[in-house]
């Protein structure tokens, strides 16, 4: 029985040793564990698409005479941006609302209401970057009583991207070869990769109607300045000992 027993026990012990299955991979036996490195690269360039939205806001003791007003205002205020456009770009309404309006009386101690107040928000998107200074002046002029959220952006930031990523992991991989010298470890590859490229923009620039009063009939200056693109990338790599 026991003679029985042992030579099962050695069957068992040679199977473990021969299975190719059953041992330890190459890799798990060499990597101690990871170093994680990131970088991030950045590239000021000149934005080629700007955007705003232009509010024509009316108020009248009638709802119906206030949206007329409104009405009229808004389609003048399309129409002329609409020509500035030729064609190019986009120009849209954004936004409609209409709601009352009400004033504190002092004597009854009570909101009464006053009438009703009636906005209309045209939102413009082009490229000719040299007249946005007339769109936004074109816009007050007909009728708009103030810009919001004028924003410059770039349209195609793939282009840019891709060459910021690649400085990003080759700066990431160098940081890296610092850490593992001094560790007195080897790099012996990458367990994960995360990366993420920035959309550029400049935004949430206001304008109302006093503001640009001063160049009725003319155009306000504009410095579009520059935006940034941020590349980063992270990385997870594979150590072992030397």
């Amino acid at each position: 029985m026991l003679k029985k027993l042992i030579s099962i026990l050695i069957l068992i012990t040679a199977v473990f040793i021969m299975s190719p299955s059953l041992a330890m991979p190459e890799n798990d036996q060499k990597d101690q564990g990871t170093i994680t490195s990131t970088a991030t690269t950045t590239m000021e360039v000149e934005p080629d698409t700007a955007s705003f939205s232009a509010a024509i806001v009316t108020e009248n003791k009638n709802l119906d005479r206030a949206i007329e007003e409104n009405n009229k205002l808004s389609q003048k205020v399309y129409d002329s941006l609409k020509k500035l456009l030729e064609e190019e770009g986009v120009i849209k309404t954004s936004s409609f609302q209409t709601g009352p309006v009400y004033e504190y009386n002092k004597t009854s101690r009570k909101s009464e209401l006053k009438g009703y107040r009636v906005s209309n928000r045209v939102y413009v998107e082009t490229k000719k970057m040299d007249e946005i200074g007339i769109f936004l002046q074109t816009a007050i002029d007909n009728g708009a009583n103030n810009i919001n959220n004028l924003s410059f952006t770039v349209s195609d930031k793939d282009k840019y991207c891709a060459g910021l990523l690649k400085k990003a992991a080759k700066k990431a991989s160098e940081k890296a070869e610092i850490i593992a010298e001094a560790l007195e470890v080897d790099i012996s590859g990458i367990k994960r990769v995360n990366s993420s490229c920035n959309r550029p923009f400049i935004e949430n620039m206001t304008f109302g109607r006093e503001a640009l009063s001063a160049g009725k009939g003319g155009s306000i200056p504009v410095e579009t300045g520059e935006v940034k693109i941020d590349a980063t990338i992270t990385i997870d790599f594979l150590i072992k000992n030397k």
